[in-house]
């Protein structure tokens, strides 16, 4: 399928760029248009920030 096809070099795309303007691998999965909450388990909170904590010692994870 075309759009499948299509998709599928986008998410590449994304993946590269940011490989290659943050130094980070990741792997990109777009997604259906509204199904973030779904997906991000907000469950009515969509805008919310939600907090992530770096509980790592210093220099840990860090190649």
């Amino acid at each position: 399928r075309r759009d499948a096809a299509t998709r599928d070099g986008l998410a590449e795309q994304i993946t590269q760029r940011l490989r290659e303007d943050l130094g980070v691998g990741v792997e990109v999965t777009l997604q259906d248009e509204d199904t973030l909450s779904q997906i991000a388990n907000t469950a009515g909170g969509e805008g919310k920030a939600r907090r992530l904590i770096d509980k790592r010692k210093a220099g840990e994870g860090i190649l």
